[in-house]
């Protein structure tokens, strides 16, 4: 999770952090109805689920693989906890040739829309699943005016339990860890998330990480493998992200190679229109020749001052690439000696009027068809026709 985006979801609504360097760097927190949606770009984004949010139970069912428990879970899901709209998290704790402990953590998803407007999560992972320890270990997290004792062992979840930091006790502790004693391995270390002071018998190691101003879950999710925690209907846009940069680098290439291709069929028909007016220079000059009773001078004088008076399709461009400003596209051009009549498609029209106007090469500008925004991609189209300059 490193570099990316988590969230920690409470009672009290949401908090966002980046995951950066050794320290999360907070975002944005809030309730729900008073959070804006934050940027989050491509990656992965975990919603965690606090433990104030969660049920948790242990149930035990006849053996069977995993996908096949996981069904039958979501079979009775509804009947096993309070919500009208539950989401969940199951794993096998304990298998046997007669029966299968699953431990199924459920809660309440009916503010998911609300909540991925605001974070587009693509990942949900219950608070209890985000800590680990291969040696039998309890953590003790102290944040938000609560103290939630975990247990775990062999990578595994054993219990859990938590309580409003005022009423805390110490004997609360010990308690928890007697009701521990039904697993194999005894607890010997003790790792807390916090300033707590306690003295434990029998606990070999007790570690302190001292005063958080972040939830002790996001100091453990950046080493979480989070793909066993995919949330229904979340978009997989951040894992293509390479395929996405390849077919952008693609457009890119068509498109200039469409620009090249266009440029190209302007220089072919300016050819073109020198080679006609050639023609017609040569016959008048034959004709000329051959009736001299004939004035075609005017005639040609005219040709001749047609042909300086048109443009250059390779200056039309010329100046259209000069002077239009980024995020602005030409979709049709046509050019009727000095006449340039323009289709365009443009992030910022008022900028693309004043810059085309302000070109030395225009003598009038005119906006031929009204500007007509595309709510989709957000581009106005309009149409221009131009004047040039002799």
């Amino acid at each position: 999770m490193k570099g990316k985006i988590a969230a920690y979801w409470h009672q009290g609504g949401l908090e966002i952090y980046r995951m950066e360097g050794k320290k999360p760097v907070k975002c944005a927190s809030g309730s729900l109805d008073m959070l804006k949606p934050v940027r989050c770009g491509f990656g992965k984004k975990a919603l965690i689920v606090g433990r104030e949010l969660l049920l948790h139970v242990r149930k035990k069912y006849p053996p069977a693989p995993g996908k096949e428990l996981f069904k039958a879970v979501a079979l009775e899901i509804g009947d096993m906890f309070p919500f009208s709209m539950p989401a969940f998290h199951c794993r096998v704790f304990q298998s046997a040739d007669t029966h299968a402990l699953v431990d199924v953590w459920a809660w309440e998803s009916g503010l998911y829309p609300k909540i991925r407007e605001i974070f587009p999560f693509g990942y949900v992972v219950p608070e209890d699943l985000v800590f680990s320890s291969i040696v039998p270990e309890m953590k003790l997290c102290q944040y938000g005016g609560m103290i939630s004792m975990l247990a775990y062992s062999e990578g595994k979840f054993l219990a859990g339990a938590s309580f409003p930091e005022s009423a805390f006790c110490p004997e609360d502790v010990e308690r928890f860890l007697h009701s521990l004693e039904q697993y194999a391995a005894p607890i010997r270390n003790v790792k807390i998330y916090g300033d707590l002071q306690l003295e434990l018998n029998d606990i070999r190691q007790i570690s302190r990480t001292g005063t958080m101003d972040h939830p002790p879950c996001l100091d453990e999710i950046a080493s979480l493998d989070i793909s066993g925690f995919r949330a229904e209907g979340a978009l997989r846009l951040g894992e293509k992200k390479g395929l996405l940069f390849r077919i952008a680098v693609y457009l890119v290439i068509g498109y200039a190679l469409m620009q090249y291709l266009t440029l190209k069929n302007y220089d072919h028909a300016a050819e073109e229109i020198r080679q006609k007016l050639s023609v017609m220079d040569n016959k008048a000059v034959i004709l000329d020749t051959n009736k001299q009773t004939d004035d075609y001078s005017l005639v040609i004088q005219e040709i001749k001052e047609k042909r300086s008076a048109a443009s250059s399709p390779l200056r039309v461009m010329a100046l259209l690439a000069r002077k239009l400003p980024e995020g602005t596209f030409i979709t049709k051009m046509t050019l009727n000696e000095n006449k340039v009549e323009l289709m365009v498609s443009s992030t910022d029209p008022l900028s693309t009027l004043k810059a085309l106007s302000g070109a030395a090469e225009v003598k009038k500008l005119s906006l031929k068809r009204s500007i007509v925004k595309d709510r989709a991609s957000k581009l106005s189209n309009f149409g221009v026709l131009i004047e040039l300059a002799n």
